[in-house]
């Protein structure tokens, strides 16, 4: 691994006392809002139960990470630092912003007097743990997703806490198991609330044009979009034998189609065509309230949706992201499935066959309302609301380590 060559000082604990009763947190990594969110969930702890506590997060330069770090309020700092690259003639590329990410993460480290180091997991959580490790600053990480991603595995020597969603993970970290915590995966307070988030539900549903009187379908693609779950859902509830067969079941529903920018007009533009009763938006600000909306969700099986939906005990259909070469999503998919919570449809990379199993899926659930009662009652099981605040507070004694 790049990261061990670099020629970093060695600072020791010098860089790590505290600054009054003070406290520095630094948050790394970013991306995607999977990365993001349970981030920001124990900030918002930390912030309650420090208010003077200093707080940065440390994010890529992706556009997704500069739209969600600006409504939360919270300030940050993008890194030039890129996923590793499978083709060599990068590799310079990305060498050059790991180096540079790391000065940047020292420097920030030391001008701040940080404390402790949360990383998101991604390849923008490397650099920063990796130079919290060689100046002394105790680091944790969270690993939300069944399986650790590259960037978890190179970082789980790094840390001395490792934050886990289930309970099976512990496994797959093989000699620092025993640093392993199960907290959950974080989430944002606004979806611990279900009663409060239920009583907007008919003005948010008004707002976004939808009625209030049917059942609504929420389809997640993504905050990246999804191209896939866009082609295959569209595809299915534009198809006319599939809306023939199904027609009396198909009037008491509505779709909410959450596309991604890249895809919002496409996707509206067909559903018009084939007078499909919905609304389309790129991107969700209040997503706690339109997934309380929801009476059956399609989504990917990120770690961070799955704390979502299990939250608020919401019935899904989950289509895993089929181009990692570990499929950790399907295996968050099946901790979910195997209790009842959710179905699973394996993402084809053809949209019609895809399709042609969600409809297989869908028909079933669409006819059926005890069975959605039976996953809403499986997916509240799995729930834990206090991961937010039990990570806070590990970070919050691990700072007590070093003061």
């Amino acid at each position: 691994m790049i990261g061990n060559r670099l020629p970093l000082p060695h600072w020791g604990g010098e860089i790590t006392k505290k600054l009054g009763n003070n406290s520095c947190y630094i948050f790394a990594g970013g991306g995607s809002g999977g990365h993001l969110y349970p981030g920001l969930a124990v900030a918002s702890v930390l912030r309650k139960m420090q208010p003077g506590a200093e707080i940065l997060f440390l994010a890529t330069e992706r556009e997704i990470d500069r739209r969600i770090l600006s409504a939360s309020g919270f300030e940050f700092v993008a890194q030039p630092i890129v996923p590793l690259p499978r083709r060599p003639m990068k590799v310079w590329d990305f060498y050059q912003r790991w180096r540079k990410s790391c000065r940047l993460c020292r420097d920030l480290f030391q001008q701040r007097q940080t404390q402790v180091v949360l990383g998101l997991g991604g390849y923008a959580s490397g650099a920063a743990l990796k130079t919290a490790a060689r100046v002394g600053i105790p680091a944790a990480m969270l690993n939300p997703d069944a399986l650790p991603g590259k960037a978890n595995r190179f970082a789980m020597p790094l840390v001395r806490k490792i934050f886990l969603q289930w309970l099976g993970s512990t496994e797959c970290f093989g000699r620092f198991a025993d640093r392993c915590v199960v907290t959950g995966c974080p989430i944002r307070d606004e979806f611990n609330n279900p009663a409060l988030l239920q009583s907007d539900r008919e003005s948010m549903l008004k707002a976004i044009g939808l009625v209030t009187d049917k059942k609504t379908l929420l389809v997640m693609a993504g905050s990246q979009g999804g191209h896939n779950v866009n082609r295959a859902v569209v595809r299915l509830f534009t198809d006319e034998q599939f809306c023939n067969d199904n027609q009396a079941a198909l009037a008491d529903w509505q779709i909410l189609h959450l596309s991604g920018a890249d895809q919002e007009d496409w996707v509206r533009q067909q559903y018009q065509s084939a007078s499909v009763a919905g609304a389309v938006l790129d991107f969700a600000e209040q997503m706690p309230k339109l997934l309380m909306a929801a009476d059956l969700v399609i989504s990917r099986a990120g770690a961070s949706s799955l704390a979502e939906l299990t939250a608020l005990a919401k019935p899904a259909v989950l289509i895993p992201y089929p181009y990692h070469r570990d499929q950790h999503q399907m295996k968050n998919a099946q901790v979910l499935a195997q209790t009842g919570a959710a179905r699973i449809v394996i993402d084809q990379c053809d949209e019609q066959k895809t399709s042609r199993n969600l409809g297989e899926v869908l028909q079933g659930l669409f006819q059926h309302n005890a069975i959605l009662d039976e996953m809403a009652a499986a997916a509240a099981k799995l729930a834990r609301p206090d991961a937010a605040q039990d990570v806070a507070e590990e970070l919050i004694f691990m700072t007590d380590l070093v003061s």
